[in-house]
């Protein structure tokens, strides 16, 4: 027992020494350094989509001639979706000409009767009623050509509609009917999308927000195309979401239009004010000793942190409820 002593009183003495050193202030000297305001980065994650997409609609009914493009492909520089059977509408416009030639024949023989009627009533052969009858047919019959003449520009439209267009260049992304198929007046065709944009959608808290608006030189990552691209803020909606609490943000990304498509993942990083006691510091001012971490004030007295991150790099970040931006702390004289 006696031999053993001597071992025990010399371990009992280290570990007294080991926590007077942890407890007690520190009068070494050394270099000092500051602490800084330290940031985190958040991560948000979006999927790109079109600038816009646009449900093309039918404004007359017939029976589907052609559809010249499949999904995905653009629409040509006609701006043609689809075409319709115009064979009927073809044949009251033919309707509506003839009849104005015959009218236009009527008119100008009520022209001459009225003329001759004029005439007639000049020389007291014919009653005043005579002459106004003859008039008055001259008239409804130009009113006639009128209608008829607003009637075959009504043709016409509905003729030109029998194309049913979309805004060209952009991409098919829903198509609803084939050749042969019937539709109705107002029946959806399919569905466009403008990807000569790519917008990304995300939902930002207030402060979020404010570190997105602050920043220049916006980027987003694509990771499936390895490539990280420049982005601007494309719209802000000014509603606001009571149950989310966020504020939905579209940024606007450029790409080569062989890429350009919805549904690529694009991650958004910004950089956000820590949490209170939070601060960055050059990493040889750390110290440390069976797990536990700590540094040391310029006037001596000791800070046990938490290490966030950084250990191993030269600036690391730390947490403690007594850490400030502005405090310093001395770098062991023998530090790395």
């Amino acid at each position: 027992m006696t031999g053993r002593m001597p071992g025990l009183v010399c371990r009992a003495g280290m570990a007294l020494g080991l926590a007077l050193a942890l407890t007690g202030p520190v009068h070494a000297g050394g270099e000092l350094v500051t602490a800084e305001a330290a940031m985190r980065e958040v991560e948000l994650s979006g999927f790109t989509r079109g600038r816009a997409r646009l449900q093309v609609i039918t404004e007359e009914a017939g029976r589907v001639l052609e559809v010249p493009r499949e999904v995905g492909q653009a629409v040509a520089a006609d701006g043609v979706f689809a075409r319709l059977d115009p064979t009927f509408l073809a044949l009251e416009l033919e309707a509506n000409e003839v009849e104005r030639a015959r009218l236009d024949a009527r008119i100008a023989y009520d022209l001459k009767e009225a003329k001759r009627q004029r005439a007639l009533a000049e020389r007291g052969d014919t009653s005043r009623a005579a002459l106004d009858a003859a008039e008055q047919a001259l008239r409804d019959d130009r009113f006639a050509l009128d209608s008829l003449a607003v009637a075959a520009r009504v043709l016409e439209e509905r003729l030109q509609r029998t194309r049913v267009h979309a805004p060209a260049g952009w991409r098919v992304s829903g198509r609803q009917v084939e050749p042969g198929q019937w539709v109705n007046v107002g029946d959806p065709l399919g569905e466009v999308v403008d990807l000569s944009l790519l917008v990304v959608p995300y939902a930002l808290t207030a402060p979020q927000y404010t570190a997105l608006m602050a920043r220049s030189g916006l980027r987003l990552t694509l990771p499936e195309l390895g490539q990280s691209v420049p982005a601007r803020v494309h719209r802000v909606d000014p509603a606001f979401d009571p149950a989310s609490r966020k504020i939905p943000v579209e940024l606007a990304i450029d790409l080569d239009p062989q890429q350009a498509r919805g549904g690529w993942r694009a991650l958004l990083t910004l950089e956000l004010a820590a949490e209170p006691g939070t601060v960055r510091l050059p990493r040889q001012a750390l110290r440390g000793s069976y797990g536990e971490h700590w540094l040391v004030r310029e006037d001596g007295a000791r800070v046990t942190v938490t290490v966030l991150r950084g250990l191993h790099a030269d600036t690391v970040t730390v947490n403690a409820p007594e850490l400030a931006p502005g405090d310093r702390f001395r770098v062991p004289p023998d530090a790395d």
